[in-house]
C-alpha cells in the first residue's frame, strides 16, 4: 500500500500533492464544522447532508491517492461543493441575522473557516484532476 502511494507520488508529484491537500482540507473542514457548527440561538442541528457528503468526499479522495479511476476522481469536488450548499442551508438563520444585523453583526471565525476549508478542498481536488489531464494533453506523443 505504501509502495502504491510512493509510485503515485513519483508518477505525478503535483497531482498527488494537490489531491493530498484536498484530502487533508476535507478532514479539517469536517472537524471544524463539527466543533463550531452549532451556533446557539441560530442553529439547533448539524447538517446531516453536509456531514455525509464530506465523509464520502474524504473517502473517495483518499482512494484517489491510491488509484486513478476516470470519472470518480471528480466526485470529491462535487461532494465538497454540495456539502457547502447543505452547510449554507442549515446556517441560513445565522446568515440572515448577520446580514440584517439582528443580534449579531459579524460572522464567526468557525463559520468562515468552514467555508474556506470546503472551498480549498474542492478547488485543490479539481485542479489536481485537471492537472493530470493537462499533462496528458500537453506532453509530446511517443512514437511507436
Amino acid at each position: 500500500m505504501i509502495k502504491r502511494l510512493r509510485d503515485n507520488f513519483k508518477a505525478n508529484k503535483v497531482r498527488f500533492l494537490l489531491l493530498l491537500l484536498s484530502f487533508l482540507a476535507g478532514i479539517v473542514s469536517l472537524i471544524v464544522y463539527l466543533s463550531t457548527g452549532i451556533l446557539p440561538g441560530f442553529t439547533e442541528r448539524y447538517s446531516v447532508g453536509a456531514i455525509i457528503l464530506t465523509i464520502l468526499a474524504i473517502l473517495i479522495g483518499g482512494m484517489n491517492l491510491f488509484f486513478r479511476i476516470p470519472g470518480v476522481d471528480v466526485l470529491p469536488f462535487t461532494f465538497y461543493l454540495s456539502a457547502l450548499l447543505c452547510f449554507f442551508s442549515v446556517e441560513s438563520n445565522y446568515l440572515v441575522a448577520v446580514i440584517r444585523a439582528i443580534d449579531v453583526t459579524s460572522v464567526s471565525a468557525g463559520f468562515v473557516s468552514t467555508i474556506v476549508l470546503y472551498l480549498v478542498a474542492a478547488v485543490t481536488n479539481i485542479v489536481g484532476v485537471f492537472y493530470h489531464f493537462s499533462i496528458g494533453i500537453l506532453s509530446p506523443k511517443k512514437k511507436a
